[in-house]
């Protein structure tokens, strides 16, 4: 059983602990690029820069990336599932905070990434695995809090993935989701509104108004190199307590 979850707005934007999370993201960031910097002057990295965006560039993770952390609520003991974390920031915040932070990514490339990055800020509690978050090879009850950031807008099952990470959760434990969605239009970045409201009424949970929701933004999208113009966007942020 889940409880309906808690939805993000715009409010939480005007909290304190909003701008010392996202001041900590920033910084991150910096120190995380900062090893590769000389490498990238001399044209020696083996990493593309792009494969570093700076979270103040990213209109959606300016936003989830904080929502998100207010919400973990971590506990030292916790060992947290990041369901594809790929290279993103989320999973050092998570680990300064808790035991043991696990991140799940298919893409064998950001993987070797994130390792790269973990070895050179000496993180002993981040474990990389690469495998498919519509078969997550783990027993029932196995985490205490489980993180997907932007990742269901990614797939063509996203209620599998759900459920799997419902089923990996402990009685208790929380589950915090964010996904891009667009005003109807197809892109690959985004979920199409009408299939995020689906996704969401299937596990019995109301659909929040456009209102509720933490950002309507303008974002120029192209597909297959044809220009569609500007399309209407938000990121959905929700909370589920599973009991």
């Amino acid at each position: 059983m889940v409880e309906n979850p808690v939805w993000a707005d715009y409010r939480y934007l005007f909290d304190e602990s909003y701008r010392s999370i996202l001041m900590e993201f920033m910084a991150w960031d910096v120190l995380r690029v900062q090893p590769y910097s000389m490498e990238f002057i001399n044209g020696e990295a083996k990493w593309k820069f792009h494969d570093f965006i700076p979270i103040i560039n990213h209109w959606s993770r300016l936003f989830e990336y904080p929502w998100s952390m207010m919400k973990a609520d971590f506990k030292k003991d916790d060992v947290v599932l990041d369901a594809g974390g790929a290279n993103a920031l989320i999973q050092y915040y998570a680990a300064l905070r808790c035991k043991e932070v696990i991140n799940l990514d298919l893409s064998e490339h950001y993987l070797k990434l994130a390792n790269d990055i973990r070895l050179r800020n000496y993180f002993r509690n981040i474990t990389l695995q690469q495998g498919n978050l519509e078969s997550i090879l783990y027993p029932d009850g196995w985490f205490d809090k489980v993180l997907c950031i932007s990742v269901l807008e990614h797939s063509e099952n996203p209620e599998k993935i759900l459920y799997e990470m419902l089923r990996v959760l402990k009685l208790g434990g929380r589950l915090i989701v964010t996904m891009d969605i667009s005003d109807g239009k197809y892109d690959n970045f985004c979920i199409d509104e009408e299939r995020a409201r689906e996704i969401v009424q299937k596990f019995g949970m109301y659909y929040p108004p456009q209102t509720d929701q933490t950002l309507i933004y303008n974002v120029r999208m192209a597909k297959g190199g044809e220009d569609r113009g500007f399309i209407k966007t938000s990121v959905l942020c929700f909370c589920i307590d599973k009991r």
